[in-house]
């Protein structure tokens, strides 16, 4: 259920730290928290320091397959790290954002994202996002993870915010 209005936000640029997979959206329930547990655990054992609340980072989705490809991760302050094949340190570039926040659980996320583009479209909003019929490729639209399965059990209290880049 989403409660408050778009809003439009300036934001600085963001380090982050994740592992990026390509899965279907159906497996993003069963898989994600899985790729959060074994960063997690890697961010621990390496002393690594987080300064947000978790998120996904989209890159594309593919409405024909259903596939998308993310990068699911923790935002940091450092980009030192040791060295590792499967997580990487990103950045979520600087700009304007639209942001929408989505209360309760996740299974209703998509259409909180549907509600933001369509709220972009009547201003007359431009996403960088380069479109064919089929394929939605992201600059930067981030789901931040605010109070989630991490932070309590009950699906009700969770908050989420929905964050796209403007052109």
């Amino acid at each position: 259920m989403t409660t408050a209005t778009p809003l439009l936000f300036e934001r600085a640029s963001q380090k982050y730290i994740a592992i990026r997979t390509k899965i279907s959206r159906d497996e993003i329930g069963s898989i994600v928290p899985e790729i959060y547990s074994e960063l997690s655990a890697w961010i621990s054992a390496n002393n690594i320091s987080i300064s947000g609340a978790p998120i996904i980072r989209y890159f594309f989705i593919d409405y024909g397959t259903g596939d998308v490809d993310i990068d699911v991760g923790f935002p940091i302050s450092s980009n030192a790290m040791p060295a590792n094949n499967r997580i990487k340190v990103d950045e979520i570039p600087y700009g304007t954002y639209a942001t929408l926040i989505h209360n309760g659980s996740y299974e209703n996320l998509f259409e909180t994202t549907a509600m933001l583009l369509a709220w972009g479209r009547q201003q007359g909003i431009k996403w960088q996002s380069p479109q064919d019929s089929k394929v939605s490729k992201w600059k930067s639209r981030i789901e931040h993870y605010l109070v989630g399965f991490a932070d309590t059990q009950n699906p009700n209290d969770w908050k989420t915010e929905v964050a796209i880049l403007v052109e």
